[in-house]
C-alpha cells in the first residue's frame, strides 16, 4: 500500500452516535447530497426483494457479497 500511496480508513458510526449524536443526521445528509450530485457511489452487488430478507442475511453472513445488498418493497 506504501507504494501505490493508498489509504485504507475506517469509521465507527457507533461510537459517533454515542459521543456526537446530534452529528449524525449532518453527515447522512451531507453524504446523501454527495451521493446525488455523483461524487461518492454505492457499491451495489444485488437488489433483492424485501421477501429473499433472509437471503440477503445469508449473503452478508457468509461473505459472499461484496458490496451492498438493497431490499425492494416489491
Amino acid at each position: 500500500m506504501w507504494k501505490g500511496n493508498r489509504t485504507i480508513a475506517g469509521f465507527n458510526i457507533g461510537d459517533l452516535a454515542r459521543r456526537r449524536p446530534e452529528r449524525i443526521g449532518e453527515y447522512l445528509s451531507q453524504a446523501l447530497r454527495m451521493l446525488a450530485a455523483g461524487r461518492i457511489r454505492a457499491n451495489v452487488t444485488e437488489v433483492l426483494p424485501l421477501a429473499d430478507a433472509a437471503k440477503a442475511h445469508e449473503l452478508l453472513e457468509s461473505g459472499a457479497s461484496h458490496g451492498k445488498i438493497l431490499l425492494t418493497p416489491a
